[in-house]
């Protein structure tokens, strides 16, 4: 392995036709860092800041020519969901406004974890959007072809039909804090759990 950039608190790297997105989420705000999208056009031999300055990247993504990128922190803009379709020139907010941590793209839902509000999800790519789950922490999402896990901080769900509807996986313990999704042919659930004292 080479390292390839000197950034210390990646959340995310995602990868795009024409290059490399790593997102930034430090939340040592007084060191003043970047703490957003940047940008590799050279294979990760450099990286220059990209957008979404302050914001606190969680997650990104990148599906049919947009970039989504879901972030912590309110400043002039709010938190949550912003999306690029300009190769990340120009960012458009959309959705909910609670700080959020992680978005996966089928088709023409979006589904959003937020870091206290459960999930949403839009059916017609972010004009409206609908709780789908009580109000708790989301940590990330998994997608293996149309099916989709979740992973809270008590609760992991999972949902069949592109996020519109979820239930709980019961046959897990309590206090579930990790969640991986196994790919097909052979799809398992690998998961940890701690107990509070």
């Amino acid at each position: 392995w080479t390292l390839i950039n000197d950034i210390k608190y990646l959340s995310s790297v995602e990868t795009t036709p024409w290059g490399i997105l790593i997102g930034e989420f430090d939340s040592r705000v007084w060191n003043k860092p970047f703490n957003g999208v940047y940008e590799s056009l050279n294979l990760g031999n450099s990286f220059k800041e990209l957008g979404l300055k302050d914001k606190g990247i969680t997650n990104i993504k990148y599906v049919d020519n947009t970039i989504y990128a879901t972030t912590y922190y309110h400043t002039s803009t709010p938190a949550g969901l912003f999306i690029s379709k300009d190769q990340g020139v120009t960012w458009e907010h959309i959705g909910t406004e609670y700080s959020s941590s992680y978005v996966e793209v089928i088709n023409n839902n979006i589904i959003l974890g937020t870091t206290s509000h459960g999930i949403f999800v839009s059916t017609d790519k972010g004009l409206t959007w609908d709780q789908k789950t009580p109000d708790i922490e989301i940590k990330f999402i998994k997608n293996d072809n149309q099916r989709l896990l979740a992973s809270g901080s008590k609760n992991i769900f999972e949902s069949n039909d592109e996020g519109n509807t979820w239930f709980s996986l019961q046959f897990l313990p309590p206090l579930t804090c990790l969640v991986w999704l196994i790919p097909s042919p052979h799809p398992s659930v690998h998961q940890s759990s701690s107990r509070i004292s």
